[in-house]
């Protein structure tokens, strides 16, 4: 079963009044089927890309979603006006974050005692092989000059490092463990498309007339060319707030 679904077995547990947190919503879309399984309850989708939001709203209206607002917020400093939720979600997004526990005590402001906390971010040893290639390629005197002072923008941790960061907050866990995905990529083109937009600041890095150089270096250090895969590694998080 895929992350993404494995995600939203989670839903299952709202009520039609639930009241739920989504932090790093992005465009919205399944901020949307929360608030389909909540008719009476409300949603709210946080992120910090304004751009990503405004689609959100366009693409899901208050007209049509009466339930369902959408606000530009930092996952590190929550402080909303609302009343304390029952739930609070989000998928793809904590890896983006200094040491991604650091939004855990932010959430739990936002949640009500005895709410339940739910995430999936990437954890350790996420695309290794990817990373360890990229940080070859850029090590060579070819690549170095364009990645002097360079800092990976994500943050892969592991179970043992949250746990701590639960405690602080006042959460009791009640799942914290890496799940693997694999996931198969039907050409080459396919897959460098999925790591210019997965990887961007390194290929942002690059100058545009020598991209194809860069990725045909990457490429090689990745090895087998005749299937193109990434194995994906969540940190899934589900805790209790006390």
């Amino acid at each position: 079963m895929s992350g993404i679904l494995k995600y939203q077995q989670f839903f299952e547990r709202f009520q039609p009044d639930s009241r739920v947190l989504d932090v790093g919503c992005g465009v919205g879309d399944l901020t949307a089927r929360i608030a389909r399984k909540v008719p009476q309850g409300f949603v709210l989708g946080t992120d910090l890309q304004c751009g990503d939001l405004t689609r959100a709203a366009r693409r899901y209206p208050c007209a049509r979603y009466p339930n369902l607002r959408f606000l530009c917020a930092d996952a590190r400093t929550l402080r909303l006006p609302e009343e304390p939720f029952d739930f609070a979600v989000s998928r793809c997004c904590l890896h983006f974050v200094r040491w991604p526990g650091n939004s855990f005590p932010a959430i739990a402001r936002n949640l009500k005692a005895g709410g339940c906390m739910h995430v999936w971010f990437y954890g350790y040893g996420h695309c290794r092989q990817i990373e360890d290639c990229l940080r070859t390629l850029i090590s060579r005197m070819e690549w170095f000059p364009y990645f002097r002072n360079f800092q990976p923008s994500w943050y892969f941790v592991s179970p043992a490092a949250c746990q701590p960061w639960l405690c602080q907050a006042g959460f009791v866990a009640r799942q914290l463990e890496l799940q693997e995905d694999t996931v198969n990529f039907p050409n080459r083109e396919v897959f460098l498309q999925w790591l210019r937009w997965a990887w961007g600041s390194y290929w942002e890095r690059v100058p545009q007339s020598r991209l194809a150089a860069f990725q045909d270096g990457f490429l090689e250090l990745y090895g087998d060319t005749k299937s193109y895969r990434a194995r994906k590694v969540w940190l899934v998080v589900e805790a209790v707030k006390k």
